[in-house]
């Protein structure tokens, strides 16, 4: 018997994951999130802004059987990025692309970024 925990994270201007830092890109002054923080020059690699938390295709619970978890974002064009471990997600952990088999206990977290 295995246990799957989801946790969708939604990312905010103030809080950033380990690792990174927010700001803005360019004269356009697009506010947004960068995976390699770059203190004293310009932002560079932007991850994108924060969106809505993702969709998961099945609820947190007991597993009886494997499951093929599927995720989603409010738009075609977002990123999601995952992890399987319980950290929380950012710019260099795994960006979703096809649906996730899950077989034994594992807690998914997963945020969403739109483009800029």
């Amino acid at each position: 018997m295995a246990w799957l925990t989801l946790v969708s994270i939604l990312a905010s201007l103030g809080k950033v994951h380990a690792g990174a830092s927010s700001g803005s890109l360019g004269q356009a002054q697009s506010i947004g999130h960068f995976p390699h923080p770059t203190p004293g020059f310009r932002n560079t690699e932007p991850l994108g802004l924060p969106a809505a938390p993702p969709t998961f295709s099945h609820e947190s619970g007991q597993l009886t059987s494997p499951v093929s978890l599927a995720l989603s974002g409010p738009s075609p064009t977002a990123e999601i990025r995952f992890t399987l471990d319980g950290t929380e997600p950012g710019g260099s952990s795994t960006r979703y692309t096809i649906p996730l088999t899950i077989s034994s206990s594992t807690r998914v977290k997963a945020r969403v970024y739109d483009p800029l």
